[in-house]
């Protein structure tokens, strides 16, 4: 048991001291990833929306053209 808690203190001692950093390391580049994925998702999605948006806006010129011939036309 002495052993144990012998190999615990030293696992703790060196985590504090900063020998043991690839835990956080691991941890760190995987939040890292996370992070770029999530971006470029958002990049994605504003693409997305850049394109819905101009062709809402290609539809409406569309419907106002129709309307003035329509009322030419009258």
């Amino acid at each position: 048991m002495a052993l144990t808690a012998h190999a615990q203190l030293v696992t703790a001692d060196a985590r504090v001291a900063g020998l043991q950093p690839a835990l956080k390391k691991t941890s760190s580049q995987a939040e890292t990833l996370r992070v770029q994925e999530l971006e470029a998702q958002l990049e994605k999605e504003k693409q997305d929306k850049e394109e819905l948006r101009q062709k809402l806006d290609g539809q409406q010129q569309e419907i106002d053209n129709l309307k003035k011939q329509s009322q030419e036309a009258r």
